[in-house]
């Protein structure tokens, strides 16, 4: 008799049902055999699994056994099929007693028998739920980031001896309830924005990018404030939604990060890289196909410092990604869709001493370097930033200090939402939705658009940016103020002329 168990695959970021039976027959006595594209990790899990029953204190069939994992032609990864192979192996020995006879479970096994914790738990889970299965078998050590799933009744497995006497020999496992994360409201703190004194337009244009998902690009000499802009940024993030905090869990999970009850999970995700990270890190691939930064912070902020310094290929590699949202990533013969919605916040000096047009202190750089160093962020990559602030270092002294608020940022996401998009990412068919809809603002723009000859990118970014403006004032309409502060926010001139 075969006995179908079920678990599942991760490819790329996506997780596949596999279903897996057993049958014994002629050949090499007490031979495992594991067919379906296995990966080495599951090939050799044969040893693991005929240890595991053994020491469990049952016995695995005498005959040649074969192991399917269907479907046959995708590649399984990974150890988290030990525990159900070797439920597959006991049954054709045991009959099951429980009811229903559809059994979804993951683990690894140890030569005692004991499970083992595994990586990618959270996706596996999400996707046994959306499958239908309601009873589901893991390792005891991966139920706190399976309980994020709410609404599963989950059994913690200890050991294979357990779950074994639970299906083949009706005696007692306790099951859990999940009941899904817990999100706690982020408390309104405005003292880091109070510690950085000046730079209004810098601080607005942060506020603003934060409420619309607005792509900022801050230009200026050392000690100027970007990198504390940045990172009180990221302590400004709004609260995702739990359908998106699960997204960005899963996405942690699948890379190895098991502490997924961290607020930053669920709070909006700050990834700070470094300029010496290559292209691969950034954006994904590798023989195993990982997400790079773009996607580890997605739903969140990535912070490039010294944006300048970055390899030029690496620059321009995040051309697609800052626009489309998702980024296709190849190896060989495979490829993959990872998503990247995130907001983009660079931070770059104007030469390579950094103080290039400074009041204070004179640039020793020849005109030569400039150049070239200016020229490493190309037109294209500039177009696409939403913002492009220059920040002068006699703008500390401003008697006025501007303040962002967390809850007018809260209050901008949150009309948003119920437009279904936010204004930094609103896709093109939707774009009308959001246009100025009054004679006198649509003509206004069409004269400062065409003064400034503004390209189409540009035109729409400045409609963007003026529809999150009005979100924050809580206006419906798209006033003449609006576009004019949204044109001001992009009518500097770019680094590459200066």
């Amino acid at each position: 008799m075969v006995h179908k168990i079920f678990s599942a695959s991760i490819i790329g970021l996506n997780a596949f049902l596999v279903e897996i039976e057993a049958d014994q027959g002629c050949g090499e006595f007490g031979q495992i055999k594991i067919v379906g594209l296995p990966d080495i990790a599951i090939s050799e899990s044969q040893e693991r699994v005929r240890s595991a029953i053994k020491n469990s204190g049952y016995e695995a069939p005498r005959r040649k056994i074969t192991v399917n994992l269907a479907p046959s032609n995708l590649k399984k990864r990974g150890t988290q099929y030990d525990l159900p192979i070797a439920l597959a192996i006991l049954g054709l020995k045991n009959k099951i007693k429980i009811k229903p006879r559809k059994i979804f479970a993951i683990g690894e096994l140890s030569l005692s028998g004991d499970t083992k914790s595994i990586q990618s738990i959270l996706p596996l889970v999400i996707l046994a739920a959306k499958s239908g299965f309601t009873e589901i078998f893991i390792p005891e050590k991966n139920f706190e980031e399976a309980s994020l799933v709410k609404g599963l009744k989950i059994f913690p497995i200890s050991s294979l001896k357990q779950l074994a006497d639970f299906l083949f020999k009706e005696k007692t496992l306790v099951s859990k309830k999940s009941l899904g994360p817990k999100l706690e409201k982020k408390l309104a703190n405005q003292e880091v924005w109070q510690k950085i004194h000046g730079q209004n337009q810098a601080k607005r244009a942060a506020e603003i990018s934060l409420a619309g998902g607005h792509h900022l690009l801050m230009i200026g000499p050392p000690g100027t404030g970007k990198t504390m802009i940045a990172k009180a940024m990221s302590l400004s993030l709004p609260n995702n939604t739990i359908q998106k905090s699960l997204e960005i869990a899963s996405i942690k999970s699948i890379c190895g990060f098991t502490n997924n009850q961290e607020p930053s999970f669920f709070q909006g995700v700050f990834r700070s890289v470094h300029h010496s990270s290559s292209e691969l890190a950034i954006l994904g691939g590798g023989k195993k196909m990982r997400p790079g930064e773009i996607s580890l912070c997605h739903y969140g902020l990535l912070f490039l410092d010294e944006f300048s310094e970055f390899s030029k290929k690496t620059i321009n590699a995040l051309r697609q990604p800052m626009e489309e949202e998702k980024i296709l990533v190849s190896h060989a013969e495979e490829s993959y869709y990872f998503p990247c919605s995130f907001i983009l916040v660079a931070a770059t000096n104007p030469c390579p001493c950094g103080y290039f047009g400074d009041e204070k202190k004179s640039c020793h750089c020849r005109p030569s370097q400039i150049n070239n160093y200016q020229h490493k962020i190309s037109g294209p990559i500039l177009d696409r930033f939403d913002f492009q602030i220059h920040l002068t270092s006699n703008n500390s002294s401003c008697p006025e200090n501007y303040l962002p608020s967390i809850e007018r940022i809260e209050r901008a996401r949150e009309i948003q939402e119920k437009r279904g998009f936010l204004n930094g990412r609103c896709p093109e068919n939707l774009l009308a939705t959001i246009t100025p809809k009054k004679e006198p603002e649509k003509l206004f723009f069409q004269q400062a658009v065409s003064k400034l000859l503004c390209s189409e990118r540009s035109k729409k970014k400045i409609i963007k940016i003026a529809r999150t403006i009005a979100d924050l004032d809580g206006i419906e309409e798209i006033t003449i103020f609006h576009l004019t502060e949204a044109i001001s926010l992009r009518s500097d001139d770019t680094i590459c002329y200066n």
